[in-house]
């Protein structure tokens, strides 16, 4: 934002904060809140336009309601990037420093304390978290702990899918959780729902061809990998594809990913 921005903003913030403001300022506060959160994506933006609006109508409204409930997803966001950096460590600095859970149950909390403005990106979000943290879990190890966080992700997967019937993160995400309880037909009936919503996903495809593999059907394998393989090469498809042609005895076109694999593109 330029300076005569800066100065057009400060002075819709005066007016607001001597409770002289009406309802086109507002929309013009809320316009170059909006702008300077899409330029610079800074996360205080959020909760300043939250406490002038507070200001402006003497407490908590639709309009502050909504800055903070957007800045709340930004800590979301960064604790889940910390959970991801918890099983990514590779120096021990973050296991040293860092549960985990204590993370996931602080995201529950902060979820409780905006209840009602929910959406369905932000469950399957909070899905996702729970998620890796039981991917990164020892299933015999933790047991109930296991159990409980694997519940936690399936519900707030399946409150996405109450909100939006169409989000085939939730789907696919409710497919993981079931391929590693080992539940495969369960695992199959959500990712083919996903697909159905997003066909040209070449990881869910390529997701499929796992579970086919799991279950030792050769031929669905091989289907679902080609599908995923003819939307992105991506090299570990063309690894597993390659050795499946082998198995079937079609050199050729496992020569062909070899040629490919080979080359390097």
């Amino acid at each position: 934002m330029d300076n005569k921005g800066k100065n057009e903003l400060l002075t819709i913030i005066h007016k607001a904060l001597e409770k002289s403001i009406g309802i086109d300022e507002v929309n013009e506060f809320i316009s170059q809140i909006n702008k300077v959160i899409d330029e610079k994506g800074y996360s205080w933006v959020k909760v300043f336009a939250a406490e002038v609006l507070d200001e402006v109508y003497g407490g908590l409204n639709e309009f502050s309601a909504r800055y903070y409930f957007l800045f709340v997803q930004d800590i979301v966001k960064i604790l889940e990037g910390l959970i991801v950096a918890w099983f990514e460590d590779r120096t021990g600095f973050f296991r040293e420093k860092i549960n985990p859970i204590l993370l996931a149950e602080t995201i529950e909390r902060l979820m409780v304390s905006i209840k009602g403005l929910e959406s369905d990106e932000t469950y399957v979000m909070l899905g996702d978290v729970f998620r890796k943290i039981i991917e990164g879990l020892d299933r015999r190890r933790y047991g109930s702990v296991w159990r409980d966080l694997w519940r936690k992700a399936e519900n707030y997967y399946l409150r996405a899918l109450s909100l939006n019937r169409e989000n085939f993160k939730a789907l696919e995400g409710l497919g993981d959780l079931y391929f590693m309880k080992e539940d495969f037909q369960k695992a199959l009936n959500y990712y083919t729902q996903a697909t159905i919503l997003n066909k040209e996903n070449a990881r869910l495809w390529a997701k499929i061809g796992l579970l086919f593999d799991k279950m030792s059907d050769v031929d669905k394998a091989l289907e679902a990998y080609e599908e995923s393989f003819k939307i992105e090469r991506r090299v570990d498809v063309a690894k597993r594809l390659r050795e499946l042609y082998l198995a079937k005895g079609l050199k050729e076109k496992a020569r062909e990913l070899e040629e490919y694999l080979e080359s390097g593109k």
